[in-house]
């Protein structure tokens, strides 16, 4: 009971507060610290020396900057219905802050709570239901996953992961619009896709090739980006490349700088298509993809417009780095990397982003 009120608690300050998160520092969070809001005035949140007015409080869900950041993350996609506040604040207050081991085991519980109503509505004819829940099950199975690259040999990884996409797949059966499994010839295999359009015409249409970042899939697009473009005339192809998705997690394939040798197959793709306006062909990449777009656009002139959403506008790590830092990072490795792992874990930020590559 005491869960149930504190859940109810969060939901009505959710709904309550306005979110006005700066990301600054170049990390996976959001931007927040211990020092950022300014007690003597209130609404007035501080980033790295510049002032947001709100006239709202920010209420974050853990003190801990990243779990509050990934829990943002799956708040954001449920307007497209990739999960449900409720489903995602409950499984909130069951976890440990910091504790990754407890961040996968409650996000897979939901998942697979969720998932189990999705296959007895589908059971029951009830299709729509059936589809709503498999959406929001393959959105948790992928925050469930999120946390587990420490080890990349945990079998859990690829289980948890294609848990999301085969969730994803059972609901595109059922989505009111076309979507189509694609997969794009690239060098001696294929990269995994799906081609959404507003109806199951051959009529030619702008297309929006579309493409994620370092840590994300191409069914969490889905719900930030691609049905936006669907509902507004737009065909849509949502595309993971190397070091993404399922070519990572199944084909071992990593990124690589060269991002025009993977956008230009898939655009040879999108042109043998007699649905798509080869004339109106834009590019979009979020987060690192923001950053590997402008360069794929850049070398091939099919592509009409680009979109870099990148997020982050400082790669440079080490930027910050006082001369001590930089001498001990560079003639001491051995130290400063036993000094990164002590640090690590006490920062759930800098853990995830060294066991990330």
């Amino acid at each position: 009971m005491k869960r149930t009120v504190m859940t109810f608690l969060m939901s009505c300050l959710f709904l309550a507060a306005q979110f006005c998160f700066v990301s600054a520092t170049g990390n996976s969070d959001s931007g927040q610290n211990d020092s950022a809001t300014d007690a003597s005035k209130p609404g007035i949140l501080m980033t790295n020396n510049t002032t947001f007015s709100s006239n709202a409080v920010v209420y974050p869900v853990f003190k801990d900057k990243e779990f509050h950041f990934q829990v943002l993350r799956q708040l954001s996609i449920a307007p497209y219905g990739g999960s449900d506040i409720n489903e995602c604040l409950n499984t909130a207050s069951r976890i440990k802050p910091g504790d990754f081991e407890s961040w996968y085991q409650e996000w897979f519980a939901t998942a697979e709570r969720i998932h189990k109503i999705a296959d007895e509505s589908l059971e029951k004819g009830h299709n729509v239901s059936a589809r709503d829940a498999y959406l929001r099950a393959s959105g948790y199975y992928r925050a469930a996953e999120f946390f587990l690259h420490g080890n990349p040999d945990d079998p859990r990884i690829l289980q948890t992961w294609e848990k999301s996409r085969d969730s994803f797949r059972k609901a595109i059966d059922l989505v009111p619009y076309s979507v189509e499994t694609v997969e794009i010839p690239y060098e001696n295999t294929t990269l995994p896709g799906y081609f959404l359009k507003p109806d199951s015409s051959d009529q030619p249409r702008k297309t929006l090739i579309l493409q994620t970042g370092f840590d994300g899939t191409a069914e969490e697009l889905y719900f930030s980006q691609g049905q936006a473009a669907v509902q507004r005339g737009y065909n849509c192809l949502i595309f993971e490349g190397p070091g993404q998705g399922g070519v990572l997690r199944e084909q071992g394939l990593h990124f690589r700088p060269d991002w025009e040798n993977v956008v230009t197959p898939v655009v040879d793709y999108v042109l043998t298509r007699k649905d798509v306006d080869p004339e109106c062909i834009a590019l979009m990449g979020i987060s690192m993809g923001g950053y590997l777009a402008p360069r794929a656009a850049a070398y091939d002139d099919r592509i009409a417009a680009c979109v870099a959403n990148g997020g982050i506008y400082e790669l440079n790590y080490t930027s910050d780095f006082s001369p001590e830092e930089m001498d001990a990072l560079i003639n001491y490795p051995k130290e400063f990397d036993m000094g990164t792992r002590e640090a690590m874990k006490n920062d759930t930020s800098l853990r995830w982003s060294v066991e990330n590559g």
